[in-house]
């Protein structure tokens, strides 16, 4: 029991099958990651995943979903993640957004695609006709529809208030890139809770993929320091790096209890008064977790760190991507801290 949250890592018959079914389809995902990022992500990939059923996991049935709770979830989002984070983003993302807002701002639920964004620079302004300007970046391809959290107004612009043109982003290929013009959308004002608590909801579905992210960038240096010899002994055995492999191994450990913690959490209690506070310590756990362990994983592999032979340049560049999307770290620990002014 952790904080008063009953903690176990017993997994049911049912959680299992869900767990291998994951990870079957990882391996997938891991034999075409190169070819996801170069080309995008294949609709022969998006029809197989579609056929097991695992968007909707943590959907109630009356829903449409398999109603087995947000910590089974986010195992599998790491899982899936382990093997290619963009993938999963593109696989995943769709759900997870359609299914947060249906929890937290109903009024503007729809039952379509829709991609999402956090307002928190002030990028974009307001008149009459609704949200004005220009945002650089979405993780998406030429989306219909467009959610954006500003403070407390959920906007969502759709079809002739908005327009798409490709972008080439560092990372995060598979899911495609995009920017976006818009011109208008229609709003609601949301109370503190609900901003706060759809906003921590968004990231912890990154915070989901980058703790998968930091699992393979630790798991592939390790090994490889555990191959490779330097002056008459495996890398891993110079003391100087056996300390960074434990310190690498401490944050991936980190990121993966404390998303089992916000998993039960939300399972037992749902979005009550600690769940964004939980849900964002998970997310910024998982992003400095990710920093730390993908810049280290790089550095140990030397040159061949930052070339394609291995995938630990990759994972670098997508945790740096991810770490910043709906806000970012700063966003979050303001989000936190908002709520707990002003809610608790």
């Amino acid at each position: 029991r952790m904080s008063g949250i009953p903690l176990t890592f017993e997994q049911g018959e049912d959680e299992r099958l869900v767990m291998d079914t994951a990870r079957r389809f990882a391996g997938t995902l891991t034999s075409r990651m190169r070819e996801s990022e170069s080309h995008g992500l294949s609709g022969d990939l998006q029809r197989d995943y579609e056929a097991l059923e695992l968007t909707r996991l943590h959907w109630p049935e009356s829903s449409g979903g398999s109603a087995m709770g947000m910590r089974l979830k986010l195992q599998t989002l790491s899982e899936l993640a382990l093997a290619d984070a963009a993938a999963t983003l593109a696989l995943e993302w769709p759900s997870w957004s359609r299914f947060s807002v249906a929890t937290h701002a109903p009024e503007l639920a729809l039952d379509q695609t829709a991609a999402v964004a956090v307002d928190v620079d002030e990028r974009l302004s307001v008149d009459g006709h609704g949200l004005q300007g220009k945002w650089a970046y979405l993780p998406a391809l030429d989306p219909t529809h467009l959610y954006v959290l500003k403070g407390t107004q959920l906007h969502l612009a759709c079809d002739s208030q908005l327009s798409s043109a490709p972008v080439k982003a560092g990372a995060l290929h598979a899911a495609g890139g995009c920017s976006v013009e818009l011109s208008g959308s229609r709003q609601v004002e949301l109370s503190v809770a609900a901003a706060s608590q759809l906003s921590a909801h968004w990231r912890l579905f990154f915070g989901a993929l980058l703790a998968g992210i930091s699992r393979a960038a630790y798991a592939h240096a390790r090994e490889y320091c555990l191959q490779r010899t330097t002056f008459g002994k495996k890398v891993a055995h110079h003391q100087g790096v056996a300390f960074i492999l434990a310190d690498m191994l401490v944050a991936v450990e980190s990121s993966n209890l404390m998303l089992e913690r916000v998993g039960v959490l939300l399972d037992t209690e749902g979005w009550g008064a600690n769940a964004v506070e939980f849900a964002e310590s998970a997310y910024l756990q998982a992003v400095e977790g990710s920093l730390f362990v993908t810049t280290y994983a790089v550095q140990l592999l030397g040159a061949a760190g930052y070339v394609s032979d291995h995938p630990v340049e990759k994972w670098m560049r997508e945790a740096r991507a991810l770490s910043v999307l709906c806000g970012g770290v700063d966003a979050s620990r303001e989000n936190a801290a908002l709520f707990l002014e002003q809610v608790n």
